[in-house]
């Protein structure tokens, strides 16, 4: 009974701790850059949050070993339990041990139970976690593949497919496939992973047949799309260079979150009051705005960006008190609107921007330590400075680039491996740098641009697979705008420089 009693208590303490973090919400606007692809990673818990999971890790763990060969459900969920506090503490590959044991596990009990519901569920639930462990560890193919699989355990069930938590979890599945891209920063970075496993990409979620993959001692050659001709038997320009001839399939993925728009709005239809459609149907929308955004769809764009952030003011409107509603408003209100004239849409973006760095700074108000808070205020800021930079309101954005590099220095220092705590940090330190060279302030814009080289190099020193960061090239860049800058202080009397802002 003690051990009963200490188990219960343990998992009351877990979930409380994970109730906590993940009401705090993931800030999607600061890995959909165009420029600089991030990957995602962990939410960060706090240094009482961590130690306090340290423990729990431990006892957890000695359960587990005591109970090896127990295949029961509770083994399943204190498996499952693990990953989770792994995934919490940065531990991303032990994580993913955790969430195959706990898969097997369930895999084990659904072929002695194969009608139950909740045991498929679970099933489901844990691909999908190990798709994002996959994916804060960079490994996107196979995140893609872990959420697929999710979706399909729940598709292809006999059970009772119209279980809105089952349809509930499909849409989960299908918009965390499509979130996969977004954070892996372009499909091209996709079919290069691909293309490195001599593999041809799944089929789209919708696509039938399970996902294949290369058999031993197969050759890796790579079949792809017939290319069209110009009418002479050339290929057409847009088919030369190999990478492009990947785009068509590799953009019909995005179809994931199109099925989850449809899923969702169906069953927001007979479920009016169900919060938990509606914030799912905001992160559909989003992921349709960065679709669409990339393929230059601008109206159609901000027809879903809107769409989100009008979900998520009503969500916040119904719970006022909730931080997760006000933080994802505060993220979405962060996201560039499209259009191929910014200039145009100047007001309007710093109203929202300007809304944004309210909620920020009220979530702030009320617990000042939370990372994600601090990192959505700052990259508002960081906007607004380059909106008011481009407006030649020069004072104001000099102001905004401070405070916004004031908030990201810490953060970049106290989580090093972070990629998006560094490129936003980077980023505001590029934006500086051009301030100072329009007034030609040339010292102090080589000094923000040389700190931002050293905090990519670091985080390039420790992280030697730069495939989907791609942050090699963006360095090399500042580098160039670096020298020119360098070129100019060494020869004071040459002509204003000219550089296309970062």
């Amino acid at each position: 009974k003690l051990a009963d009693d200490n188990l219960k208590l343990a998992i009351q303490a877990f979930e409380d701790i994970m109730d906590n973090v993940a009401s705090r919400g993931s800030p999607v606007s600061l890995v959909s850059e165009e420029d600089v692809p991030t990957i995602g990673e962990t939410t960060e818990v706090s240094p009482a949050d961590a130690k306090l999971l340290g423990r729990l890790l431990e006892f957890f763990d000695r359960f587990a070993q005591q109970n090896s060969t127990d295949f029961t459900q509770e083994m399943a969920d204190i498996r499952s339990r693990i990953g989770d506090i792994q995934v919490r503490l940065g531990r991303t590959a032990e994580a993913e041990e955790s969430y195959k044991a706990s898969a097997q596990t369930y895999l084990t009990l659904r072929e002695s139970r194969p009608g139950s519901l909740p045991l498929l569920l679970a099933h489901a639930k844990i691909w999908n976690r190990l798709g994002v462990a996959y994916s804060q560890s960079g490994r996107v193919v196979e995140a893609f593949e872990a959420h697929h699989h999710a979706c399909q355990l729940l598709e292809e069930n006999t059970i009772d497919k119209d279980s809105l938590e089952v349809q509930l979890e499909i849409g989960q599945s299908l918009i965390l496939a499509d979130t996969v891209f977004i954070r892996s920063g372009a499909s091209e970075v996709m079919a290069e992973m691909f293309r490195d496993r001599g593999n041809r990409p799944p089929p789209p979620p919708e696509g039938i047949g399970p996902l294949r993959r290369p058999r031993e001692n197969e050759p890796g050659q790579i079949e792809r799309p017939p290319r069209e001709n110009d009418g002479r038997g050339n290929p057409r320009v847009s088919d030369r260079g190999g990478r492009s001839a990947w785009r068509r399939p590799i953009n019909d993925w995005d179809k994931g979150s199109i099925r989850a728009v449809a899923l969702l709005e169906k069953l927001w239809a007979e479920h009016p009051d169900h919060t938990q459609i509606r914030l799912l149907l905001a992160s559909a929308h989003r992921n349709r705005y960065y679709a669409n955004r990339v393929r230059h769809m601008s109206d159609q764009a901000n027809v879903d960006l809107q769409i989100a952030i009008d979900h998520m003011t009503a969500l916040g409107e119904l719970d006022r008190n909730s931080p997760t509603y006000r933080f994802e408003l505060a993220d979405l209100l962060c996201l560039p609107i499209a259009s191929s004239s910014p200039e145009s849409l100047n007001e309007e973006s710093i109203s929202r921007l300007e809304r944004s760095i309210a909620i920020s700074e009220k979530l702030l108000s009320e617990t000042p330590t939370i990372p994600e808070y601090q990192a959505i205020l700052g990259l508002a800021l960081r906007r607004l400075a380059s909106i008011h930079q481009s407006a030649n309101k020069l004072e104001l954005a000099d102001a905004e680039y401070r405070r916004a590099i004031e908030i990201q220095r810490p953060l970049a220092v106290r989580y090093p491996s972070t990629s998006v705590y560094q490129v936003a940090y980077v980023k505001s330190l590029a934006g500086l740098a051009d301030l100072n060279k329009l007034r030609e302030n040339y010292p102090e814009a080589k000094e923000a641009l040389d700190r931002a080289i050293v905090v990519l190099q670091d985080f390039l020193d420790k992280h030697e697979d730069d495939r989907v960061l791609r942050l090699s090239s963006y360095k090399k860049r500042l580098q160039e705008r670096r020298d020119k800058i360098a070129e100019k202080l060494s020869k004071p009397s040459s002509e204003p420089l000219d550089m296309p802002a970062t």
